[in-house]
């Protein structure tokens, strides 16, 4: 890979999306365990220094395809009362079905929900509130995933009525 011209920034992003793409290339063939660092670097045509300098292990890889979807999901759910406005949960199941290749992959080697609607670390939040929301979060998750695993089927807005009606009967 020639880096002729490109900022150190410049070269490391294009870098990490090299390895990125390899990966998710990789993945199509192979379990995410199977594969090498040495796969892995050679198909992004970089050299593991490169790979090392941008990731700390093919985890971090996942993490860092996953974490800006995941933002914007969080986001959407930041906004006052959205809860019981339909359209957010619309959303939600359009930036599902947008990124779920990458999605996918993500949920289908982790152990844990990999976000929550609140931040967890908020010494205000009392214990009750903690698990009221926590309880929340782990629903979503596990919608999404099961709605990945079954090819996004059915379409997002019936998607979308079921999960607003399920929020709706168990947090009114």
């Amino acid at each position: 890979m020639n880096h002729t011209n490109l900022s150190n920034k410049e070269a490391n992003q294009l870098t990490r999306e090299c390895i990125e793409t390899a990966l998710l290339l990789l993945l199509e063939h192979k379990s995410f365990e199977s594969i090498t660092i040495t796969e892995l670097t050679q198909k992004a045509g970089v050299s593991r220094p490169a790979f090392y300098r941008n990731y700390d292990s093919k985890e971090a890889i996942l993490q860092h395809i996953a974490i800006p979807i995941l933002e914007e999901i969080v986001a959407l759910f930041q906004v006052p009362n959205c809860h019981h406005n339909p359209k957010h949960y619309l959303q939600f199941f359009d930036i599902i079905k947008t990124h779920q290749t990458k999605l996918r992959i993500y949920l289908s080697h982790i152990d844990k929900i990999p976000f929550s609607f609140f931040n967890e670390n908020d010494e205000t939040v009392s214990i009750e509130d903690y698990y009221y929301y926590r309880t929340g979060t782990m629903i979503y998750f596990s919608m999404a995933k099961d709605w990945l695993e079954k090819g996004c089927h059915p379409d997002s807005a019936t998607m979308s009525r079921i999960l607003h009606g399920m929020i709706r009967k168990l947090f009114p």
